[in-house]
């Protein structure tokens, strides 16, 4: 399981959902202001990781983990799109001109567990194209 460098794309991935989901403080003001915000972006993020998770256990059948990891993929970009919209309702979403990274985490974290979980998919494919042509040769 934690051989394969998938294995820690994707632990890597939920990490960074994670630490999402921890920055809850930065969006108290968007919560304020909409309240279907924090519950959406919470639940989107919950529910990317959970998968995430289970597609970690799935590593011996190959072709199931690579379809809940570009499951995993929609719904974090799902969790992007909601964080956006959110951020964009409650007028918080963070300008260009400013400096403060604290606006940019939330944005950011889904970003990087989205890049996580596509090289995570890309481990998968490669697995499954050396399985092939190891069958193949048989």
């Amino acid at each position: 399981m934690i051989q394969r460098i998938q294995s820690v794309y994707l632990i890597l991935g939920v990490l960074a959902l994670a630490g999402a989901f921890l920055l809850g403080d930065l969006t108290r003001e968007a919560h304020e202001a909409v309240a279907w915000f924090v519950p959406a972006a919470a639940g989107a993020m919950g529910l990317a990781a959970l998968m995430g998770l289970v597609a970690l256990f799935l590593y011996s059948r190959r072709s199931r983990q690579r379809r809940v990891i570009v499951l995993t993929q929609y719904v974090t970009l799902v969790c992007l799109v909601v964080v956006l919209l959110g951020l964009n309702a409650s007028g918080t979403l963070p300008s260009t001109q400013e400096v403060a990274i604290d606006g940019w985490l939330i944005l950011v974290f889904p970003l990087v567990g989205y890049v996580f979980f596509w090289l995570a998919r890309r481990g998968v494919d490669a697995d499954i194209k050396l399985l092939k042509s190891v069958d193949r040769l048989r």
